[in-house]
């Protein structure tokens, strides 16, 4: 059944009865079905929001994941953005969609059975949104409320010359797992199926962004790729950085791919390979062992004087130039 066979109303209705009441909705005064939704914030917290669009042809395409991994991929970017900011606990997410009338309903019930099933997981509720038609192609625009307390807040600009640069995680997973998706490589071996699943599946890290919020200077989610987040907290705090990428962490799994594969390279997709999700921070050296005791990390660098974000390998400069993904561009 299509879209246009029981119009947006329609469509409405069988969205909403989906929609859990559960003890996610619990600080909801005024749920999904109103103008506009109402809800209870924690006392003596600050309200945290974020918003971000995926667009078809973009950032999915319909024929790589099914509408479940898309409507959960959809949550999950916003959460990871709650995540980079610290100790924030997500709230409630408001749901935009616009959709061709020749998409079917069960696409779109699809997308939002990953949604909910994102919204179980990490305790959040659905309060609201809206759908429309688009002419061609699907967009989906998630914005995402959390609430924290100040002083579990992390910007992306408070490093400091000295402090070292650490990284949740391994990186070019998600980046490979574009590039073989691209590519159309099939079958699959079991490291170029994790791979994929990584770049369809990302996990926000909320317990290891609070752990860094104790004693980080900066923080930032590697969703731009690791080198353009390494630049985001270099410029916002008026600072440079040395990053030395043979101490980048890179998965068993990305190492075997690349070495078969031979126009994939791990060093280009970990320092540019976009949809990470891992957290990338600074702390200064004397915090370190005690930030270690509550979450696993590594040390890619550190923030030096001056502007230049330079890269070694082995202690010899390492001429990168490489850039990654940039809308517009």
């Amino acid at each position: 059944m299509k879209i246009k066979e029981i119009g947006e109303f329609g469509l409405i209705d069988r969205l909403l009865k989906g929609i859990s009441r559960g003890k996610e909705s619990r600080g909801l005064f005024i749920g999904p079905g109103d103008d506009a939704f109402a809800a209870v914030l924690p006392p003596r917290s600050l309200l945290v929001g974020t918003k971000d669009l995926l667009v078809e042809g973009v950032h999915f395409k319909r024929s790589w994941a099914s509408p479940e991994k898309i409507g959960y991929k959809s949550m999950a970017v916003n959460l990871s953005d709650l995540a980079a900011m610290g100790a924030v606990k997500p709230l409630f997410a408001l749901v935009g969609i616009a959709l061709p009338s020749s998409a079917e309903v069960k696409f779109v019930e699809g997308l939002y059975s990953g949604m909910r099933r994102a919204a179980s997981k990490y305790g959040f509720a659905i309060a609201g949104g809206d759908t429309v038609s688009s002419k061609e192609g699907v967009v989906i625009s998630i914005t995402m409320l959390g609430s924290a307390k100040a002083s579990g807040l992390v910007r992306r600009g408070g490093a400091r010359p000295g402090d070292l640069i650490i990284a949740t995680g391994t990186f070019g997973d998600s980046g490979a797992g574009l590039w073989l998706l691209s590519k159309g490589i099939k079958p699959l071996k079991p490291e170029e199926k994790y791979l994929i699943e990584k770049h369809l599946a990302p996990h926000p890290l909320f317990s290891e962004a609070a752990a860094l919020s104790k004693y980080a200077t900066s923080l930032i989610d590697s969703s731009d790729g690791l080198d353009k987040s390494v630049n985001f907290i270099a410029k916002g705090s008026g600072a440079g950085a040395r990053i030395d990428i043979e101490k980048i962490p890179l998965s068993r799994q990305l190492l075997k791919v690349s070495a078969a594969r031979k126009n994939l390279s791990p060093v280009n997709q970990a320092l540019t390979g976009a949809e990470e999700y891992e957290l990338v921070a600074t702390v200064p050296p004397d915090k370190l062992k005690a930030l270690k005791s509550l979450v696993r990390v590594t040390v890619i660098g550190r923030i030096t004087k001056g502007e230049k974000v330079e890269y070694y390998y082995n202690g010899r400069q390492y001429g990168f130039s490489q850039k990654g993904f940039e809308h517009f561009k």
